[in-house]
């Protein structure tokens, strides 16, 4: 449920405050690797923090990729990257505790990165635009530091231009684009 609201982008502190409830009196029993994937993506998605969940997933999830790692699909890796990156770069100090072995990260850094890419009409229309105006602009640029494709990127000068990123960020892989 809370992967739903938000992958709309629906507020829902008290669904949040719910399933965190749950979670932490059950223990995260019964949560496979999606469950807990979909979850720790929600939450990072949302910015809606809460230090013993994510402690209790953090170590869950750790634990369960040391023992085995065929377990996380790729696309399930690439959710825990997204979330590590939220830690990582966005929560500071309070999310540092939480970040799962260097080796992990690589793990689902890995499969975030090997995620196939598909190019949009409108993203080819606006590079070949771009092409005629400014030599040099890159698709699918890989940002090193936190693994994502940009859709244009002028890397010399740090300019990056997503094109269709909502399509990307709400809408699963095999789904037509809401644009």
């Amino acid at each position: 449920m809370v992967w739903a609201y938000a992958t709309a982008g629906m507020a829902a502190d008290a669904l949040y405050a719910a399933v965190t409830e749950a979670a932490m009196r059950d223990k995260l029993a019964g949560f496979n690797s999606q469950n807990l994937a979909n979850m720790v993506w929600a939450y990072a998605t949302a910015d809606y923090y809460h230090q013993a969940l994510l402690a209790d997933c953090s170590r869950v999830i750790s634990d369960s990729l040391a023992r085995d790692p065929s377990r996380w699909s790729e696309e399930v890796r690439s959710q825990l990257h997204q979330w590590q990156l939220w830690l990582s770069l966005e929560r500071g100090a309070d999310g540092q505790q939480h970040l799962l072995s260097e080796s992990q990260r690589k793990l689902c850094c890995d499969a975030m990165q090997g995620t196939e890419v598909t190019i949009s009409r409108l993203q080819r229309s606006v590079a070949a635009a771009l092409a005629a105006v400014q030599h040099g602009f890159e698709e699918e640029h890989l940002e090193p530091r936190t693994g994502y494709s940009l859709d244009l990127a002028l890397p010399s000068s740090r300019i990056a231009i997503e094109v269709d990123g909502p399509s990307h960020f709400l809408l699963p892989d095999k789904r037509k684009p809401n644009g």
